[in-house]
């Protein structure tokens, strides 16, 4: 049985004197944890309560998640990942093709940010095929995994958790409204001139002159292209004319691009600022989003075939998530601390968020632990329900989780099995004390209908500097199956 940690320092006293002053100020350079009291469970991802779907369905169900193997998102719309469809069996071999749909109706990719808001539904759904070629084992059926074929779709159905999406209390998107209130990215537009704009075109259309076969640029295009170079590059454009076409098409295109790529000195001097400008608005429109009601939902089907080779798919496992969280009142944690703009028993029933996730599999192979049988066919219920409040000053969480795997055969019974788990978490800061002083503590226990899925986690601990500590329900990929 595993002992829990001790450290056996006098804290109380320590917080009241001299030493811990000295300590925390090591500790803003380089944040330290103390643990009063560690017990770790026996399986940390029991009581981990992982929010959100997986990325990609398909390549979780093939087994395929915690590879390379990456899913495409609604702003990377193909995914062709293919590390080698033919190998020998000591080098398992696997592909996948993960795609968002939408993009597939525009190959050019000209979607515009209003195009994306009209109809973003459309962008943010996914589809995905994984193969799997598995393992012989070298021939040990204790190491075989066989081979797997998958499809899945995945899909976010409320704007509040998209970043690109989501608005503000004036209905504006978030990461609109961030650009326009930013003076740097305002003023590049004021440097995109009409003539600026038709320089542009003027260069597309040179350079797809000067490619085979040539189609020579009008007169009136050379003009106008001479005339944006004298007035804003400042170039003797005199004697273009009398040039020979081709060499005339040449130096007008070289000069061109020389000229819009130089930028003024006012706009080099924002290209900092801006830069730091989209960054920040990029942050504020993912804390919106990781702050506001979401619904995810994704689906799958999986078929199993022989070990190390592609033949004989059979017995398919189809895999249904969901993840749902809605948020209770404010959730600026600026409106939750001590100078909260919220007061009285709407404060008491601010910041708080609740939400869960689930999954739902029918037809999975699960191991038993038996080595006369290693694996048994089920059908499983896992998913969990939780409730937090995160604040400047605090953070209190509980969550309660559900694992039921039913046997599909009744000849399996004997290997059924549940569990129920559940954890409680908090952290206060001890600002009062010291600055930067935080107390965090977390217990929990898992119950099992058989021993081995019995376990408990339990931390007490000192962190001098801000903890890490973030909500639970931050969408994430949960590539378990």
């Amino acid at each position: 049985m595993k002992k829990p940690t001790y450290v056996a320092y006098a804290v109380i006293p320590c917080t009241l004197g001299l030493p811990l002053i000295a300590f925390g100020a090591k500790a803003a350079d380089n944040p330290t944890v103390i643990n009063i009291f560690d017990e770790k469970a026996n399986d940390a991802k029991v009581f981990s309560f992982d929010y959100g779907i997986p990325n990609s369905p398909a390549l979780t169900l093939a087994g395929l998640a915690g590879s390379k193997l990456a899913p495409s998102t609604s702003l990377k719309p193909f995914v062709l990942s293919l590390p080698g469809l033919i190998g020998s069996d000591s080098a398992a071999s696997s592909a996948a093709f993960d795609f968002a749909p939408a993009w597939a109706l525009d190959p050019e990719q000209t979607v515009s940010e209003g195009d994306y808001r009209n109809n973003p539904l459309y962008y943010r759904t996914r589809f995905g095929l994984a193969i799997y070629k598995g393992d012989t084992g070298s021939g040990d059926p204790k190491k075989a995994k066989g081979s797997r074929i998958a499809i899945g779709i995945s899909t976010s159905l409320l704007d509040s958790s998209d970043p690109l999406a989501v608005t503000n209390e004036h209905g504006i998107p978030v990461w609109q409204a961030c650009q326009d209130k930013e003076k740097s990215l305002r003023v590049y537009e004021w440097f995109k001139t009409p003539d600026d704009l038709n320089a542009s075109r003027l260069v597309s259309i040179f350079n797809a002159a000067i490619t085979p076969p040539v189609s020579r640029p009008s007169e009136q295009q050379f003009k106008d292209a001479e005339a944006y170079l004298a007035k804003k590059g400042g170039i003797d454009t005199s004697d273009r004319a009398s040039l020979q076409p081709e060499a005339r098409l040449k130096s007008d295109l070289r000069d061109l691009q020389t000229v819009l790529h130089k930028k003024p000195p006012e706009i080099a001097a924002l290209d900092t600022e801006a830069a730091k400008a989209i960054d920040r608005c990029q942050k504020e429109a993912s804390v919106a989003a990781q702050h506001g009601a979401s619904i995810n939902l994704g689906a799958g089907v999986v078929w199993s075939g022989d070990a190390g080779a592609w033949k004989n798919f059979k017995d398919p496992n189809a895999a249904v998530w969901i993840a749902v969280r809605y948020p209770l009142g404010a959730q600026d944690s600026k409106n939750c601390g001590d100078g909260a703009k919220v007061k009285g028993i709407s404060r008491l029933f601010s910041c708080w968020m609740v939400g869960g996730t689930g999954r739902y599999s029918v037809g999975e192979f699960d191991a038993t632990g038996n080595s006369a049988k290693p694996q048994f066919k089920a059908n499983v219920v896992d998913g969990w329900v939780g409730l937090e409040r995160i604040t400047s000053g605090s953070m209190l969480g509980g969550y309660y989780g559900y694992l039921d795997q039913h046997a599909a055969a009744s000849a399996d019974s004997a290997f059924s099995r549940s569990r129920t788990q559940w954890k409680v978490s908090g952290a206060i800061s001890l600002d009062f004390i010291q600055d930067g002083l935080w107390i965090e503590g977390s217990y929990g226990a898992a119950e099992g209908s058989i021993s081995t899925l019995n376990d408990k986690v339990a931390l007490l601990s000192l962190s001098f500097g801000p903890p890490k500590i973030g909500s639970t329900f931050a969408s994430k990929d949960t590539s378990g199956n």
